[in-house]
């Protein structure tokens, strides 16, 4: 038999049994961790080269993937073994914030458009119109247009490359009285965003791997999402009084949408008991991946 058909067979099996594990919450981790495996490839690479017999390569291999499933399922140790502790993260100090402050509360819409890089995120109500806690401002390239009552931000976060072996932690703290535009271009990331405070009307996300977890508000009545994601692990939860649909592209995915109607192909619809007070449009495309869909 040859080694290259019981190598990928393994590794196969191995990657399908983990993410069957994690989707049904048997295991935890994170996909930012599994990214984070990535020296095993040449491992790999160079067992594959190695001239010895195909059963000792096999061996090896099995031994070297059970190494990186106990990382993976061992953050402690993992991150004792890569140096980045939690006493390493960024702290959320006020020596380490970026600030737009909201001068008056003539701004009625504001869109914030934000290359992130990867890291751990979370949103916060906050009383500037924007404000970013764990990172210094000069390392933030931004724009703002602001006229009248609206406002544009593009934000371009560029950590210091003393800090690129951190795990690099942001929250992010937006005014609640404009209406929302908010655009995420991330890496490889871990994000609690709770919108509920704010009234949004439009959210992209567009990242790499990815442990994602988003609530949607019902303080705007037309809400639209969309998310684009490598392998990613997803929780959208949604006001059980707004009427959703669900458009997915996603290959390989395990979806869990409970109270949805499934109307075509990739497409879902939920519909309240009572009157509806707005909709919401979600669409998805990612890779490999755990989608969940909640009502509240």
């Amino acid at each position: 038999m040859r080694y290259k058909n019981i190598f990928w067979g393994v590794l196969f099996l191995a990657f399908g049994i983990l993410w069957l594990l994690k989707s049904v919450s048997v295991i935890t981790f994170s996909w930012i961790d599994m990214i984070e495996l990535w020296p095993l490839i040449f491992i790999w690479i160079g067992i594959g080269l190695l001239p010895i017999k195909e059963w000792i390569k096999i061996s090896l291999d099995i031994i070297i993937l059970a190494i990186g499933v106990v990382f993976l399922l061992s953050p402690t140790n993992f991150n004792r073994f890569t140096g980045c502790d939690e006493t390493t993260k960024v702290d959320l100090s006020v020596t380490d914030i970026f600030v737009i402050p909201m001068d008056t509360n003539r701004i009625m819409t504001a869109s914030l458009e934000a290359d992130m890089g990867a890291g751990e995120f979370s949103i916060v109500p906050d009383s500037n119109l924007i404000t970013i806690n764990g990172i210094s401002a000069k390392y933030i390239k931004n724009k703002q247009f602001i006229s009248g009552s609206d406002a544009e931000i593009e934000l371009d976060i560029i950590p210091p490359f003393a800090e690129t072996n951190r795990v690099l932690t942001y929250e992010i703290g937006l005014h609640p009285a404009p209406v929302w535009d908010l655009s995420f271009d991330m890496g490889a990331v871990s994000t609690t965003f709770d919108l509920t405070p704010f009234k949004v009307k439009e959210v992209s996300i567009d990242a790499g791997a990815s442990d994602i977890s988003l609530t949607i508000g019902n303080l705007y009545p037309d809400v639209h999402v969309d998310l684009s994601t490598g392998a990613a692990n997803i929780t959208i939860r949604i006001p059980k009084e707004m009427t959703c649909y669900v458009t997915t592209e996603s290959a390989l995915t395990n979806h869990s949408l409970t109270g949805f109607t499934k109307t075509s192909k990739g497409n879902y619809v939920y519909t309240p008991d009572s009157t509806s007070i707005g909709t919401i449009d979600i669409d998805l495309n990612s890779g490999v991946s755990n989608i969940d869909i909640e009502r509240y």
